[in-house]
């Protein structure tokens, strides 16, 4: 039998019917992802990120997000794209929105040192400061090195809330039983060597 297009003006490359009921079964209980369905590459989906990144660069929000939920689409299992889409949620401060992409991109990949930055922002905003320095210190725990640029971020936004809080317990604006320096187990008087 020769192989031949099972749909002559369709991208999906089956020889029998029985083979395309079976490509969008596995695609439907998850054992294919649609990138596989589709056969894209992934020069292909590379591509596709970095039109979503030039995009988010260029402030064209909704444009890079649209690409953004394709490449999720496609690849459901890709903790970047979450953090992406997430990094647009915050710019747009539709700050649910951007905890749950970035609560989704952890729950992928729980090394993904962006995404806990990201997420500590967003708690930053919501004055949840204990969790936001969690997500912090998390992300600061992963650059001993202090090379990463979005853990340097996560550094100088703790020592602000240091510093913040500093100034709120001089006025007596803090409850008194709460200690400012839990927020960061390494924040002395001292500011951080990396804050230029």
């Amino acid at each position: 039998m020769r192989s031949r297009y099972f749909m002559t003006d369709s991208i999906l490359k089956v020889n029998t019917e029985q083979e395309l009921v079976d490509l969008i079964r596995k695609t439907a209980e998850g054992e294919l992802t649609l990138q596989q369905f589709f056969e894209f590459s992934n020069e292909d989906i590379d591509h596709m990120a970095l039109l979503a990144n030039a995009l988010y660069e260029e402030e064209r929000y909704d444009d890079a997000l649209v690409i953004l939920e394709g490449l999720i689409a496609l690849n459901d299992k890709d903790s970047r794209y979450y953090n992406a889409a997430g990094a647009i949620f915050i710019q747009q401060e539709k700050y649910d929105e951007a905890y749950e992409a970035l609560t989704k991109s952890l729950e992928l990949d729980p090394n993904n040192l962006d995404a806990y930055v990201n997420r500590g922002e967003v708690f930053l905003v919501n004055s949840r400061l204990e969790e936001a320095a969690a997500d912090f210190e998390k992300a600061i725990s992963m650059d001993p090195r202090e090379e990463n640029p979005s853990a340097n971020r996560a550094r100088q936004l703790v020592w602000g809330m240091y510093q913040f809080l500093q100034e709120c317990e001089k006025q007596g604006l803090l409850d008194p039983d709460f200690d400012i320096n839990s927020l960061h187990e390494e924040i002395d008087d001292d500011k951080p060597s990396n804050l230029g």
